[in-house]
């Protein structure tokens, strides 16, 4: 595929103005569809700055997926291959991410699902750049197999989990896991009294708190944890589900065959 070439001097202008709106601290208006890319020139080694649309995202692990819309024209996507350590923003938050390229066939899915979300953008896209691209599912995939999509994560395990803390809805959710943690501890607390009857490990009162104080770290472990690894939704709900209950009581049986 034959790239464009991208835009120099005036006609460069409408491209660059959503940058000076980051730079003007009104990030929050330009919402989730966009993010900020801030990068590393490859000859010069200076901070170059870049306004790209977000065409899918997983927002629990903080990962945003972008194209580079000039191809391998672009100076961005140039800049990236030779330093690809990256701060991105959303709205007005900042990432400190990793670009990394997806291969052929991932990209192609990505630009298939953009398009049946955002059937005109494409459209749009071809006309202004120049592509001839065959407004078909399979149109999409070829042309999504030949145009470099561009995926952003968190550079460490440690940004991932800390990114959780950083909405309202998320730390509301960390509150509800607590909270159900700490039902389940007490849950199995009791339960500890129906399976060692008058040989509880640490007595009523301590097995109470064990239990809590296991199944809210156990809780958090799989709540944070978890989707830094990779894993999705559901396999967190399993995990925060299931390990908790297990964790209280094989810490309690664990104490028990300590004091024997």
């Amino acid at each position: 595929m034959k790239f464009p070439a991208p835009p120099r001097g005036f006609k460069a202008i409408p491209w660059r103005l959503p940058i000076w709106i980051y730079r003007l601290g009104l990030g929050f208006l330009m919402g989730n569809r966009v993010l900020l890319l801030t990068h590393k020139g490859r000859i010069t080694g200076e901070k170059r700055l870049a306004v790209l649309e977000i065409i899918h995202s997983n927002p629990e692990l903080d990962q945003y997926f972008v194209v580079s819309g000039f191809g391998t024209r672009s100076h961005w996507y140039q800049n990236i291959k030779t330093s690809p350590e990256v701060t991105i923003q959303i709205g007005t938050k900042k990432i400190s991410a990793l670009a990394n390229q997806l291969d052929p066939e991932e990209a192609s899915q990505l630009i298939l699902i953009y398009t049946q979300k955002h059937p005109k953008n494409l459209q749009i896209l071809g006309s202004l750049l120049g592509y001839e691209i065959d407004h078909t599912p399979e149109g999409y995939l070829s042309f999504g197999r030949e145009i470099p999509v561009i995926q952003f994560s968190p550079r460490d395990v440690e940004t991932k989990i800390c990114a959780k803390f950083s909405t309202k809805e998320n730390s509301m959710e960390l509150i509800i896991v607590i909270l159900a943690m700490i039902a389940v501890g007490l849950l199995m607390g009791y339960l500890a009294g129906f399976i060692w009857k008058d040989n509880r490990p640490i007595g009523v009162k301590g097995d109470y708190i064990a239990a809590i104080i296991s199944a809210v770290v156990m809780g958090l472990i799989d709540w944070l944890v978890i989707p830094a690894m990779g894993f999705g939704r559901t396999m967190q709900l399993i995990g925060i589900i299931l390990e908790p209950a297990g964790t209280a009581l094989i810490v309690l049986w664990i104490i028990r065959k300590a004091k024997e």
